[in-house]
């Protein structure tokens, strides 16, 4: 092999070493990169099922209290008489407790706050 045709090889697989350096380095930033991405995914999901954990125990509250004051308002009014004027009429049955509006409006929002961020964590993922 002349000189020329030497340096010529070695020049090639010095380039083509440094390629596969940085196609190696690109696949561990990659790596790196999805598995930050996944740990986000888990971390986000664990805070949502956290407040979801906590609304339904507020929710629940609610309707403790709701309730208690229902059977607080039974116990304080008498009956009433049936229309014929013969016994008692049977007790109206516990009106439904319901989520006020504006605590309804946050659920709403902050759920769907959560499924975007999510949906953009997932749509990063792809990317990849």
């Amino acid at each position: 092999r002349t000189p020329k045709v030497q340096a010529l090889l070695s020049s090639i697989e010095s380039r083509e070493s440094l390629l596969r350096q940085r196609v190696q380095q690109l696949a561990d930033e990659k790596a790196a990169q999805q598995q930050r991405l996944e740990d986000e995914v888990a971390r986000l999901q664990r805070s949502n099922a956290e407040m979801e954990e906590q609304l339904r125990r507020c929710h629940y509250r609610q309707l403790q209290g709701q309730r208690e004051a229902d059977d607080a308002a039974t116990l304080v009014r008498p009956p009433e008489p049936e229309a014929g004027g013969m016994g008692y009429a049977a007790q109206s049955p516990l009106p439904s407790a319901r989520v006020e509006p504006a605590v309804q409006q946050r659920q709403e929002s902050f759920r769907s706050e959560m499924q975007r961020q999510l949906a953009e964590i997932r749509g990063e993922v792809m990317r990849c």
